[in-house]
């Protein structure tokens, strides 16, 4: 009767942390702030388009979605890049598009809408 008794309350025990741990899970995606982002648009050699509400207002950097190896997945972390404005137009900015890229050769992901403040080092979602 006794090591009935010790298997069902293991087995208890087992599920109890597997739920808790899916909660920690989902708690924290929740808890993960969501970007909306853009590559931009080419405009003439040498100069991309994108949203002027994408230019950090305090320092004129942009933050960029950058893809890292995080302890159990990849995912998106906010990094701040020098920029330079080339002329503004209305709701966008123009700006030298050459240096902007990243070191493969890719467009960066560059945020233009965040549910919260951003800081460099964030962990980000991007919406879909």
């Amino acid at each position: 009767m006794g090591k009935k008794r010790v298997w069902k309350v293991g087995c208890a025990l087992f599920l109890i942390l597997l739920i808790c741990t899916m909660l920690s899970v989902e708690i924290q995606k929740m808890m993960m702030i969501e970007v909306n982002v853009t590559h931009g648009k080419d405009i003439a050699e040498e100069e991309r388009s994108f949203p002027s509400s994408a230019l950090n207002e305090k320092d004129g950097t942009f933050y960029c979605a950058v893809k890292r190896k995080g302890d159990f997945r990849e995912e998106y972390v906010v990094e701040k890049r020098n920029v330079s404005i080339i002329r503004e137009e209305e709701d966008q900015i123009v700006i030298a598009g050459d240096i902007f890229f990243e070191d493969d050769g890719k467009k960066p992901l560059v945020i233009y809408h965040a549910t919260h403040t951003l800081e460099e080092g964030d962990v980000v979602s991007i919406s879909e």
